[in-house]
C-alpha cells in the first residue's frame, strides 16, 4: 500500500515548447501560452509548414529514467527529403518536430498542409514505469486567396452556380484525416454561406459530412446576386472551438456561387401534346419571371418549323409552320453565371385533322395502314381487334406504317382500328374497315351448275354455291344474252336460260358484305352443247385442177359458236378447209389430183369446253363432168397432117358464164406444140388445131364458173392424125379389131378380152387428166383389170396391139 501511494506521488515530466508554439491546453502539470509547457493530455498548436521551428525540451521533475521520444501522424525528428523518423531515445532531453505530411500522395507537393500529430515520451522509475503524450495541432497561414505555393490549400469543390430550391453538395480536400491509420483523430473544418451584397443573409440549412471536410445546403427559393461559402481549416485557426470562420481564422478558403437563369413563368407554356392540324402555337412568360438582364434564345431538333421572336431579352416566341410530326424546343438563358437550358419535347396527340390511310375492305393476311407522311415521325400505338397483329415493318420503328395481319378465317363484318400517339394517348383517331367475305365455292353434284348448257331455247339451269358466313345476299353475273344477264339473290342459289352469242363464257358470283365488301368472285367457265349437222350445201367441185368449194351446214348455230372439222374418205378431195366464225360457212381447198367418185364427208361440230363434239356424215359424188356446167364434154380430135386439115376441139352443155383456158401438153395457149398452130373459135368453147406435123399429146381445158373450176380433157388426143402416120390403115378410119372391155360401166373390176395378136399387147389406164393410173401387158384371152376403190367417173383406157394405138373410155361407177 506504500509502495503504491508512493508511486502515485511520483510526478510526471512535461516539456517546453519554443516560443512559436503554443500551448492552448496544459495537461498534467503543464502552462499556457506562446513557450509554455505541456503536460501528459495537453494540446499544442504549431505553425504549419514549418522548416524547425524550435526546440521541444522535456523537464524530468526527477526520480524518472526517460526511455524514449515517439511521435504519431504528420510530425518527423528529420525533415524532408530525410527519411522519416518518428522515434529517438529520451537520453536527448531536447528534440526539434518537424511538420511532415507521412501520408504525402504522389500527385502533391511537399508543401502541401499536414494533419494533426502527436508526441508521446516513456520513462521508468524503480520497478514502475509509465509514459505521458500531448496532442500537436497545425496552424495554417494564408488560404486560396494567397498565390504562395507554400501557402496553398486545397479549394472548394462544387457547382459555380445555382438554382432555386435546389440541393447542393460541396467538399474540400481531407487533408485533416490522411493519417487516420495512426488513430490520433482528425482536424476540424468550419463552414459558412453568406450573401454577398449582404453577408448578415446566411445559410443555415446545412448539415456537414463526418469529418466536416463537406456540407449539402438547399438554395433558398429566390436567390439574387451572388453568395460566397467559405471554410476554415482546422481547429487551431484559432484554438477557441468557434465554429464560425471569422477573420481571426488564418486559414479560409471560399468560393463565389452565382444564379443560375431560372426557367420562366409561362402563362402559355410549350406545349407537351400539340393536337395534330396545328399549324403555329405561342409560348408566353409572365413579366415577374423575366430577367431583361438576361439573353433568351430559342432553337428547334427535330423539325422543320420556324420561330418568330420579337426580341432576345424575353422568352417571348410564335412558333410558325408546324407540320403534324413533333420536335423539341431548346431554350437557353444567359445571365451573370453559366447559361441554363430547357429543354421541352412537342409531342402530338392525333385528332381529326390527320386520317389512316388503307382499304377500308380487306381479306384475311396482309393489310398496310398508315398515318400522313407529315405524322410519320410519330410513334403510334395502336390498338386492334382481338387475334389481329402487327407485323414488323422494316426500319418504321414509330410503327405509323401498320402491317396488319388479318387471321385467316376471320368473320365478315366491320371492325375498328385505333391509333393513338404513345406519347400523348389521351385522344386517338380511328378507321372503320370492312372484312370481305370467304369466296363461295359452286356446287356441282348432278345437274347443279353445269359446265355445258345448251343455247338459245335449251332448258333453264340452276347454280348453286356454298352459303357463306357474313354475306347478306350474292351477285350473279352471266354470259351476254342469258336471262338474266345479272341478279342478285338472297340465297346461294339462282335458275337462269342460256343463250347470247358467244360460244363460250363465265358465270361468276360474289359474295356481299357490309359496307359494299364483297369477297372474291367465284368463277365457273361454261360451254354450249354442240349441234349435231343435219344437212349440207355445195357451190361446187374443182376437178382436176385446184379450187374452193363452200360448204354450208343447214342448222349451224346461229350466232355461230364453236368450229366444225372436216374429213374425207377416201382421203384427197381436199388439201385444207377453213370455217368463217361467224357463219359456220365451211370453205374447202380441193385438190388438182383429186379424182371423181363418190366421198364419205364427216363434218363434226366442236363446241369446246366439256361438251362433247358432235359430228354427221354425208355421201358427196364428185362426177367427171360436173353438173354445175350442165355435164360439159368435150368433142372433136380429126387431125389429119397428110392433108393440113384442122381438128376442132369444142365444150358443149357448158354453163352460162363460163370462162376457158386451154392448154396444149400441159401450157397454156396460146402456144405452138410440136408446130401446130392453134385458134379459138370467138366463143372460146372451141380449139381449132391446124398444122402439117405431128398432133399434141394431150389437149385440156379449165373452166371457170363462180369460185369453181373444172379441167377437162380430150379422150381422144391425136387418134386420127398420130395413128394413121404410124398405120396406113388407119386413115381408112378402121380400129383395134378383136379387143373387147367388160363391163364397161363396172365398179373397178373389169376386163379386156384380147382375140390375138402377133407380137405384143399392152394397155394403160388413166384418168381424164391424163394421170397414168395403171400399165399392163395383155395376154391373149381375158386379163383382170383389178382397180376397185376408184372414185367413180370416166377414164381411159389406151390400147396398143402389134403397134396399133387406140383409145376407149371406161365408167366406174
Amino acid at each position: 500500500m506504500l509502495m503504491m501511494l508512493s508511486t502515485l506521488a511520483w510526478a510526471q515530466p512535461t516539456v517546453t515548447v519554443p516560443s512559436t508554439v503554443q500551448v492552448v491546453v496544459a495537461g498534467t502539470g503543464g502552462t499556457l501560452g506562446f513557450g509554455g509547457t505541456v503536460g501528459s493530455g495537453g494540446v499544442v498548436v504549431m505553425p504549419d509548414p514549418s522548416t524547425g521551428i524550435g526546440s521541444f525540451t522535456i523537464n524530468n521533475p526527477g526520480g524518472l529514467t526517460l526511455t524514449t521520444w515517439s511521435l504519431a501522424g504528420d510530425l518527423s525528428f528529420t525533415q524532408r527529403p530525410t527519411t522519416i523518423s518518428q522515434s529517438a531515445s529520451a537520453t536527448t532531453t531536447t528534440r526539434t518536430i518537424y511538420s511532415y505530411n507521412k501520408a504525402l500522395r504522389p500527385s502533391e507537393a511537399s508543401n502541401l498542409a499536414r494533419s494533426k500529430g502527436r508526441v508521446s515520451i516513456g520513462y521508468s522509475a524503480s520497478a514502475c514505469g509509465g509514459s505521458m503524450s500531448f496532442d500537436i495541432y497545425k496552424k495554417y497561414s494564408g488560404g486560396n486567396t494567397v498565390t504562395t505555393a507554400a501557402d496553398y490549400v486545397p479549394d472548394i469543390v462544387g457547382p459555380p452556380c445555382w438554382l432555386a430550391g435546389e440541393t447542393y453538395t460541396y467538399s474540400v480536400d481531407q487533408i485533416a484525416s490522411d493519417n487516420l491509420q495512426d488513430g490520433i483523430g482528425v482536424d476540424e473544418y468550419y463552414w459558412t454561406v453568406a450573401s454577398v451584397d449582404n453577408p448578415l443573409i446566411t445559410l443555415t440549412n446545412f448539415y456537414t459530412s463526418a469529418d466536416k471536410s463537406s456540407i449539402t445546403l438547399q438554395t433558398p427559393s429566390t436567390i439574387e446576386g451572388l453568395w460566397v461559402i467559405k471554410c476554415a481549416y482546422g481547429r487551431a485557426n484559432p484554438w477557441d472551438g468557434n465554429t464560425i470562420p471569422a477573420a481571426s481564422h488564418t486559414t479560409v478558403v471560399s468560393k463565389t456561387i452565382g444564379a443560375l437563369p431560372a426557367e420562366p413563368i409561362y402563362t402559355a407554356a410549350p406545349p407537351t401534346c400539340l393536337p395534330t392540324g396545328t399549324t403555329s402555337f405561342p409560348i408566353t412568360a409572365t413579366v415577374a419571371s423575366i430577367n431583361p438582364d438576361f439573353t433568351y434564345t430559342w432553337t428547334i431538333q427535330g423539325a422543320s418549323w420556324t420561330i418568330s421572336q420579337p426580341s432576345f431579352s424575353s422568352p417571348n416566341i410564335t412558333v410558325n409552320g408546324v407540320d403534324n410530326n413533333p420536335g423539341t424546343l431548346i431554350l437557353t438563358i444567359e445571365g451573370d453565371c453559366e447559361p441554363s437550358v430547357y429543354t421541352y419535347n412537342i409531342n402530338r396527340n392525333f385528332t381529326s385533322a390527320i386520317a389512316i390511310s388503307g382499304s377500308t375492305c380487306i381479306g384475311a393476311g396482309s393489310n398496310i395502314f398508315s398515318l400522313p407522311v407529315n405524322a410519320q415521325i410519330n410513334n403510334t400505338t395502336w390498338t386492334l381487334p382481338s387475334g389481329w397483329s402487327i407485323n414488323p415493318t422494316g426500319s418504321n420503328t414509330p410503327r405509323s406504317i401498320a402491317n396488319i395481319t388479318v387471321p385467316a378465317g376471320t368473320t365478315a363484318g366491320s371492325y375498328t382500328l385505333v391509333a393513338r400517339s404513345t406519347a400523348c394517348p389521351s385522344t386517338s383517331i380511328s378507321i372503320v374497315v370492312n372484312v370481305r367475305p370467304a369466296t363461295p365455292s359452286f356446287v356441282t353434284t348432278g345437274s347443279i351448275s353445269p359446265s355445258c348448257v345448251t343455247r338459245n331455247g335449251g332448258p333453264a339451269v340452276t347454280y348453286t354455291v356454298n352459303a357463306v358466313a357474313g354475306a347478306t345476299s350474292y351477285q350473279w353475273t352471266f354470259p351476254t344474252g342469258w336471262t338474266p344477264a345479272s341478279q342478285t339473290t338472297t340465297s346461294p342459289t339462282i335458275t337462269v336460260t342460256p343463250g347470247g352469242s358467244t360460244g363460250s363464257g363465265t358465270v361468276s358470283v360474289v359474295a356481299i358484305g357490309t359496307g359494299g365488301c364483297n369477297s372474291v368472285p367465284a368463277t365457273r367457265p361454261v360451254n354450249y352443247t354442240g349441234v349435231t349437222p343435219n344437212s349440207i350445201t355445195a357451190t361446187c367441185w374443182s376437178i382436176g385442177v385446184a379450187g374452193s368449194t363452200t360448204i354450208t351446214v343447214a342448222n349451224a348455230p346461229s350466232p355461230f359458236y364453236g368450229t366444225y372439222s372436216v374429213t374425207s374418205s377416201p382421203a384427197g378431195l381436199f388439201t385444207s378447209y377453213g370455217v368463217n366464225p361467224s357463219t359456220g360457212a365451211i370453205t374447202l381447198t380441193t385438190s388438182a389430183s383429186a379424182a371423181p367418185g363418190t366421198y364419205s364427208l364427216t363434218i363434226t361440230h366442236i363446241s369446246g369446253g366439256a361438251c362433247p363434239s358432235l359430228a354427221a356424215t354425208f355421201s358427196v359424188t364428185v362426177a367427171g363432168n360436173p353438173g354445175v356446167f350442165n355435164n360439159p364434154t368435150i368433142t372433136g380430135g380429126s387431125f389429119d397432117p397428110s392433108t393440113g386439115g384442122c381438128d376442132t376441139y369444142t365444150i358443149i352443155n357448158a354453163s352460162a358464164g363460163t370462162t376457158y383456158q386451154w392448154f396444149l401438153n400441159g401450157s397454156a395457149t396460146p402456144v405452138v406444140a410440136n408446130g401446130t398452130t392453134v385458134f379459138f373459135s370467138p366463143s372460146g368453147n372451141a380449139l381449132n388445131l391446124c398444122g402439117s406435123s405431128a398432133a399434141p399429146t394431150s389437149v385440156c381445158v379449165v373452166m371457170t364458173n363462180g369460185t369453181c373450176k373444172t379441167r377437162l380433157c380430150a379422150p381422144l388426143v391425136g387418134t386420127h392424125g398420130a395413128a394413121r402416120m404410124a398405120n396406113p390403115d388407119a386413115a381408112s378410119g378402121s380400129v383395134i379389131e378383136g379387143i373387147s372391155i367388160y363391163p364397161n360401166p363396172s365398179k373397178g373390176n373389169f376386163f379386156i378380152k384380147v382375140d390375138g395378136f402377133r407380137e405384143s399387147a399392152n394397155a394403160t389406164l388413166s384418168d381424164t387428166s391424163g394421170k397414168v393410173i395403171g400399165t399392163y401387158e395383155l395376154q391373149e384371152g381375158e386379163n383382170s383389170i383389178d382397180r376397185e376403190g376408184l372414185a367413180a367417173g370416166t377414164y381411159i383406157v389406151i390400147l396398143i396391139i402389134d403397134g396399133k394405138k387406140e383409145s376407149r373410155q371406161v365408167i366406174i361407177k
